[in-house]
């Protein structure tokens, strides 16, 4: 079966408009044990560009000066958690 993904791939206006819309994605970095530690990281975007803030002495930034791999996810459709606030 050939691959859909052609078919539902955004445009970039589409892209940027939904970032603009979501403004929070999960970060996925390997904590001290090797295990994923996924925590939501608020942005702003600027152009192209996603910025974003934390804490130096964040689990997430000790997890990154350790291993600098990271991916973020912003594929949650619909409204944030109510401990997440938009």
């Amino acid at each position: 079966m050939p691959s859909r993904r052609s078919t539902i791939t955004m445009s970039e206006p589409e892209l940027m408009r939904f970032l603009d819309e979501e403004r929070v994605l999960t970060c996925a970095t390997i904590g001290p044990g090797g295990r994923p530690h996924l925590m939501p990281l608020w942005y702003v975007r600027d152009g192209t560009t996603l910025l974003a803030w934390t804490y130096g002495k964040s689990q997430k930034v000790r997890n990154l000066e350790r291993d600098g791999r990271a991916t973020g996810d912003g594929g949650h459709l619909g409204e944030a958690p109510a401990h997440c606030p938009a």
